[in-house]
């Protein structure tokens, strides 16, 4: 039995419009020709295909059968002419975005279901990244776009930059912590006997960096910020965290801001950067995309985005 792709195109074709004559139209033949085909088709399998007694043409049992495990085929060749296609126009079959971890991945949901509409034989890969691990990721080929970067890259990486926004910083406790009943602005010395919290920088070849820390305090390590949320919350320690991530607990009074002294305002740029090494159109598209302020207010949360 020798059937070719342009085979199953017809026996779909005719099946979704129920008659040889509007397959024929479709597929620029004549209706003698259809149905000389299919009738040598049907010679070949052994069995009709069709059953052509009423006035629309239907599949028969065996028929439908062979069709239903055609189908996959049909299916997996378009889309390999379309991968072929977008290859040939210079697509990326896999593109990596390394996120800083201050970012939630959810927020950046829509970009990449908007880009799935444009570009969907491209593979997508989200990896997070702490402080300097966003320009390592970049250095290292890790990412081809970096959001959420923050301070400036090594003087060895060549790469171009756009501002993402800033993200604004709270220095928060509990309800019912020791720090709360204390005067403010808080003094260094009135946080010495608390551990701080901390996110491991995730660079691998450039120095790490870490957050300032007073003489005697203690730190509890943590792998991301959802943890770092989490052991603050459950009075593990002290820290400042990202506004948009804890608003929500200090609207409902889990965590209480609390004013710490040279820390009343803690405003971090964050920034978009990448390599402009090969033309990629997939990278073209989410620059593109991020030159919006409104896109870059919801990549950041709600009332994160300032100039």
């Amino acid at each position: 039995m020798h059937f070719s792709l342009q085979d199953l195109v017809l026996l779909e074709t005719i099946d979704q419009t129920g008659s040889f004559s509007a397959a024929s139209e479709n597929l620029y033949r004549t209706r003698s020709a259809i149905a000389q085909h299919v009738k040598k088709l049907e010679d070949q399998v052994g069995f009709q295909i069709f059953d052509r007694t009423s006035y629309r043409v239907t599949l028969t049992e065996e028929g439908r059968h062979f069709l239903e495990r055609a189908r996959p085929l049909l299916r997996n060749f378009e889309q390999l002419k379309s991968e072929i296609q977008h290859i040939k126009q210079g697509w990326d079959r896999e593109f990596t975005i390394a996120l800083d971890d201050i970012i939630p991945v959810q927020n950046i949901y829509f970009l990449l279901e908007e880009f799935r509409k444009i570009a969907p034989q491209v593979t997508l890969r989200i990896g997070r990244e702490v402080m300097n691990g966003c320009w390592d990721a970049l250095m290292q080929n890790r990412a081809n776009l970096v959001i959420g970067a923050s301070g400036e890259p090594p003087l060895d990486l060549i790469c171009q930059q756009m501002a993402l926004g800033t993200m604004e910083f709270v220095f928060a406790v509990p309800q019912g912590h020791p720090l709360v009943r204390m005067p403010q602005p808080l003094e260094p010395k009135d946080l010495q006997e608390f551990p701080v919290i901390m996110i491991s920088d995730t660079s691998v070849s450039i120095e790490k960096k870490t957050s300032s820390l007073l003489f005697s305090q203690t730190r509890l390590i943590v792998p991301t910020m959802d943890d770092k949320i989490k052991a603050q919350l459950q009075g593990l320690g002290v820290g400042n965290l990202p506004r948009p991530r804890i608003q929500h607990l200090l609207d409902d009074g889990s965590f209480v801001e609390l004013q710490v002294a040279g820390q009343q305002l803690r405003k971090f740029p964050l920034k978009i950067a990448w390599k402009a090494t090969s033309p990629s159109p997939a990278l073209a598209w989410f620059l593109k995309a991020l030159e919006a302020q409104s896109v870059c207010e919801q990549v950041l949360g709600k009332g994160a985005f300032s100039h």
